[in-house]
Formats: C-alpha cells, structure tokens, sequence
C-alpha cells in the first residue's frame, strides 16, 4: 500500500511510511508526557507546604510495608512454578493461573543443515514450514 507524502508530494515505500507513523506514535506520546508534566505542575500549586509535609509522613508511615508483601509474593511464585513443574499441567485459582508449558526439544544448527543440504537435498522434506511473522512496538 503505498502513500503520499503530503508536504513533498513524494510516493513513500513500506519502509518510509511505517517510520513516518512510528514518529506520529512518538509525537502522541511527547504529547501525553507534556499533559501530564501540566497536571502535576498544577497539582503541586494546589498543594500547600503543610499538605506536602503531612503527605511525607504518610510516605513513611506506608515504607517497607508493600515491599515485604511483594518479596513473600516473589519467593512463592518461585515455588508454585516449580510445583506446577512437578505437577505437569497448567493450575488455575480464582484469580491467577499458573501456565505449565512442556520443555522445548533441543534446537538444530540450521546453518551447518542446510550446507549438508546441498548434497544431500532429500533432508529438506523434513523441515518445518516457516513461522508467520510477528511483530510488536517496544
């Protein structure tokens, strides 16, 4: 598909307009940054001295106290993974799930195979087909 530049009048390539959105993307998230740099600015000329003070305190009176549920949290993930590991099959509780996946089989050396390939092409009937392309924006 392909498009127009709309200040050179140029036809763009794939290449050329999948940068141009990823700029669009990258505009749109300068503006979410600056509407919220605004929002705190204004936020804190809400916020007196004697608020902020008082905001401090509840900081400290709250520190270490999700930290130490988070650390239980993190050893017994580690747990249940290995007794999932153990058990061989995915668990589900109310609200979260432990997904029990099979170990993958050793990988092949794809260069090495399809040099041996050229002599010996009967080998190629047993390749797997080619995945389908994904892609995500990091």
């Amino acid at each position: 598909m392909s498009q127009v530049d709309n200040v050179t009048g140029e036809v763009l390539t794939d290449e050329q307009r999948i940068k141009l959105q990823l700029q669009i993307i990258e505009e749109f998230k300068a503006q979410v940054d600056l509407i919220r740099m605004e929002e705190q600015d204004r936020i804190n000329e809400i916020l007196t001295p004697q608020i902020m003070a008082e905001i401090e305190e509840v900081k400290l009176e709250f520190a270490g106290k999700a930290e130490t549920a988070l650390e239980k949290i993190k050893v017994l993930e580690e747990v249940i993974k290995q007794a999932c590991i153990d058990f061989g099959d995915t668990v589900k509780g109310d609200n979260i799930m432990v997904v029990y996946t099979k170990g993958r089989k050793g990988g092949w050396n794809n260069d090495a195979l399809e040099g041996y390939a050229v002599d010996h092409p009967d080998i190629l009937q047993f390749r797997k087909p080619n995945s389908k392309p994904g892609a995500y924006l990091k």
